[in-house]
């Protein structure tokens, strides 16, 4: 297993895309950003500071690993979480960073993972596209806040977006993911067309 290796006085690190187990390690204090190597360029934080935690990831290794596991995991290193709130966020964070993935950046159809046949033909499709070099740099960030009994977690892409404002009684199949998102948070906020997405939980 290769070490994680250490950038800016140890506050950014990369993550070597390989498990999750690897991607705990690299997000484990004293991290505040951490990079999958292969991406160009730095991390995507917005700024430092000891109440957070940014990771920049590929659409790739959303799809492959099990990358709201371990970032909900790094965040209970450093916040005292209780098992409720901690399968909540996980849910949220999970259902945020799939629909960046399938919906803002793949443009799944809605609907087409209703059905058996639906699923698997989604699971070639998505394996197709994630195999292509067009996706190879793309790339979501998640970056945690937390102070005043608050946890703020920003989900931002750059996939086509969606309208926040749609009647949610439209949603249909996995186009219900927003309904369960909204559901496990205590609050959440669209912005840039729903490109970035804001969860909020009270700690």
């Amino acid at each position: 297993m290769a070490p994680v290796q250490d950038l800016k006085e140890d506050c950014e690190t990369r993550w070597d895309g390989a498990s999750e187990e690897t991607l705990v390690r690299s997000l484990a204090a004293p991290a505040t950003a951490c990079i999958e190597a292969g991406l160009v360029g730095s991390s995507d934080a917005r700024d430092g500071g000891p109440n957070r935690l940014g990771l920049t990831v590929s659409i790739r290794s959303i799809y492959r690993q099990k990358v709201a596991r371990a970032f909900v995991l790094a965040i209970g290193d450093r916040l005292r979480l209780s098992e409720e709130l901690r399968d909540r966020i996980l849910t949220a964070l999970h259902e945020a960073l799939l629909n960046a993935v399938l919906h803002g950046y793949l443009r799944l159809e809605e609907g087409l993972r209703d059905t058996l046949g639906g699923i698997a033909a989604s699971h070639e499709t998505i394996k197709r596209q994630l195999a292509s070099p067009h996706y190879a740099q793309s790339r979501v960030v998640i970056e945690a806040r937390w102070s005043g009994g608050r946890l703020l977690i920003a989900v931002y892409d750059n996939g086509v977006g969606f309208d926040p404002n749609q009647n949610r009684a439209e949603y249909r199949g996995s186009g219900r993911g927003l309904l369960i998102l909204e559901a496990f948070c205590d609050s959440i906020t669209y912005l840039d067309h729903g490109r970035t997405i804001i969860l909020g939980f009270e700690l």
